[in-house]
């Protein structure tokens, strides 16, 4: 017996790892815009599915908008802390003790000096 001879569809092609098939479509990508061809002629002229092409087109996009690998290094940025400035601390005539946080407006703090009944100096 012969051995089949294979058609003109069925013919025979080396097997390509992944990374050749994404950089395939990745060259094809970037001639797209200047082919001046619809996704339907270009893909034709390629020979490859309009199927194909919109799967790899948004695999593609994907990969531009996923986030770092796990195994990046992560970015570090520098970061300067300020000391925190005192409160200002008031002790009434009775003893009590009023802690006002740095930073209070003049306009609370006369406020608060007329509510506790401490007339101005």
């Amino acid at each position: 017996m012969s051995e089949p001879a294979l058609g003109a569809a069925e013919v025979a092609r080396p097997p390509r790892s992944r990374a050749a098939t994404r950089q395939r479509w990745v060259e094809r990508f970037d001639s797209f815009p200047a082919s001046g061809l619809s996704p339907a002629e270009f893909c034709a002229r390629e020979g490859v599915s309009v199927a194909s092409f919109y799967l790899w087109k948004r695999r593609l996009a994907a990969e531009n908008t996923s986030p770092a690998p796990k195994d990046a290094a992560p970015r570090l940025l520098p970061v300067c802390f300020q000391e925190p400035a005192a409160p200002i601390e008031l002790v009434l005539p009775g003893g009590t003790l009023v802690r006002i946080a740095a930073g209070a407006d003049e306009a609370t703090l006369r406020c608060l000096l007329q509510l506790l009944g401490v007339s101005p100096c």
